[in-house]
């Protein structure tokens, strides 16, 4: 069945099937399939998104803004990296937001949290 990668069925447990005793049982998927299962979410949600936002905005503009974007993107991960290895190993948003800004460490997870579910939401609503 499509979608059911992280499932398992034992052999004993359909019928008419023999059980392997040397057969291991794997539960879970693998941190392989993990990865390309979230670079198809990603670049499926992008091949989609990608011709309405270029009819809205036109070529120019639409490259223009791609650019922006990534440049955003970047700046913002080396600024985390650099944040993160000033906090310690491991880290976490929660332990940069303590160092950085202690008053607004609740804020920050709230951005997050809501940010998370956002994008899951997306996902889900253009797959």
């Amino acid at each position: 069945m499509y979608g059911s990668i992280s499932t398992y069925t034992h052999p004993a447990e359909v019928q008419g099937t023999e059980t392997d005793t040397n057969m291991e049982s794997k539960k879970g998927s693998s941190i392989a399939s993990g990865v390309i299962n979230l670079a198809n979410t990603i670049v499926g949600a992008g091949m989609l998104g990608l011709p309405g936002a270029f009819g809205g905005t036109g070529w120019l503009s639409g490259m223009i803004l791609i650019a922006l974007s990534a440049m955003f993107s970047a700046h913002g991960l080396v600024l985390l990296s650099k944040a993160a290895c000033l906090t310690g190993r491991p880290s976490s948003f929660y332990s940069v937001a303590l160092a950085s800004v202690p008053k607004y460490t609740i804020l920050i997870d709230l951005a997050v949290a809501l940010k998370c579910f956002g994008v899951a939401t997306v996902l889900f609503s253009s797959s």
